[in-house]
């Protein structure tokens, strides 16, 4: 007896680490007067994401460039943490209960989960809500300011007390040490994009190797604050008291390898700017998208093959795939998990299915691929 069979190959069951995202210029966001605006790292015309509701400060980007964390006092009134869509839609409180006035929001590195500072203290809280808890320091001596690196393993603070300076700790609050207490007010560290560097200051804007060497100068003669590293780890955005062409105190981009400086020439009085990093982006394309094994008699095996490929910038990962009727068989050398170089037409993971029918009739079986592509 033959039977015809169809066998479409699905790629839909996602466990995303990072979102696709269009080419864009990447954004700058920055607070003043009481909202969140961003404005295109080149100038231009600013855009309101938070219109007015409640106060609004000290933004945060997450890894993938798709939200951006922020203080607000828009529902208890006083400073808690929220986070919203890199439009300004979707905005939630993320902090369930509180447990006094955050600042200073910083995501992990894998987007799950943001740290923040309460009254000389590290706290920590899933980025989609819940109940935050405390991260303290292993010596309990507390500290300000707290910034992720970008592979989760460290975070690194500002200090006061008997020690002051620029400090890190392993990201559950071990091994805190002193990496820069040359000069004691030097605050608001912030990581490079690749975890290889440290920005700080709050008088002098200073850059450094992530284990505190090869300390480098690059602006003073004024309050330079709140640093953010560009994409690239090329230059720093900050704001400081320097003069720009609006008035008052002004965001300004300095060029790391040669110390130039841009005023980007924003409005009167921004803080906290924050660079939008570039999002990873992991693409999959499988080819062909179904299988048509034909007519085949009962109990005859016939195999079939389609092919994997990666289409984004990032590596994309195969962790399973499966067929959900035990008559198709799937066969791939090497057997999942494995990965698939960013973006690399030559390579591509070819995946057999054999189907061996037992009975008469019509079938359809999916193959369900799972892997870290978002879309």
């Amino acid at each position: 007896m033959r039977t015809r069979v169809v066998m479409t190959v699905l790629a839909t069951v996602l466990v995303g680490l990072s979102t696709a995202h269009p080419a864009r210029a990447n954004l700058i966001a920055y607070a003043h007067s009481g909202d969140i605006f961003v404005v295109d790292e080149a100038g231009g015309t600013p855009a309101n994401l938070t219109g007015g509701v409640g106060a609004n400060t000290q933004p945060d980007w997450s890894p993938d460039g798709a939200k951006i964390a922020f203080i607000s006092d828009r529902i208890a009134g006083g400073g808690e943490v929220h986070v919203m869509d890199a439009d300004g839609g979707n905005v939630i409180s993320v902090v369930q209960t509180s447990v006094g006035a955050a600042e200073f929001p910083s995501w992990s590195g894998d987007g799950t989960t943001i740290a923040f500072g309460v009254a000389g203290d590290i706290w920590r809280v899933d980025a989609t809500g819940g109940i935050a808890t405390e991260l303290p320091p292993a010596d309990g001596l507390g500290g300000f300011f707290p910034e992720w690196s970008p592979d989760g393993a460290t975070i690194v603070f500002r200090r006061t007390g008997t020690e002051p300076g620029i400090w890190t700790m392993a990201s559950n609050g071990g091994n805190p040490l002193p990496s820069y207490t040359v000069e004691s007010g030097s605050t608001f560290p912030t990581y490079s994009r690749d975890g290889t560097r440290i920005a700080h200051g709050n008088g002098d804007l200073r850059v450094m190797d992530a284990d505190g060497t090869n300390v480098v100068y690059l602006v003073g003669g004024s309050t330079q604050r709140h640093p953010s590293f560009s994409p690239d780890g090329l230059s720093l955005v900050f704001d400081s008291t320097r003069p720009g062409t609006v008035g008052g105190n002004s965001l300004w981009k300095v060029l790391i390898a040669d110390a130039s400086l841009t005023d980007m020439g924003i409005a009167a009085d921004p803080g906290y700017p924050d660079w939008q990093p570039d999002p990873s982006t992991v693409g999959i394309d499988v080819t062909p998208a179904s299988l048509d094994f034909g007519s085949l008699d009962t109990g005859q095996s016939t195999p079939l093959t389609f092919s994997i490929a990666s289409t984004g910038t990032d590596t994309l990962t195969v962790s399973d795939i499966a067929s959900d009727d035990a008559a198709f068989t799937v066969a791939t050398t090497p057997s999942p998990p494995f990965d698939l170089a960013a973006a690399d037409p030559d390579l591509t993971q070819a995946v057999t299915v054999t189907f061996t029918p037992t009975a008469e009739g019509a079938q359809t079986a999916n193959i369900t691929i799972t892997h870290n592509a978002l879309g």
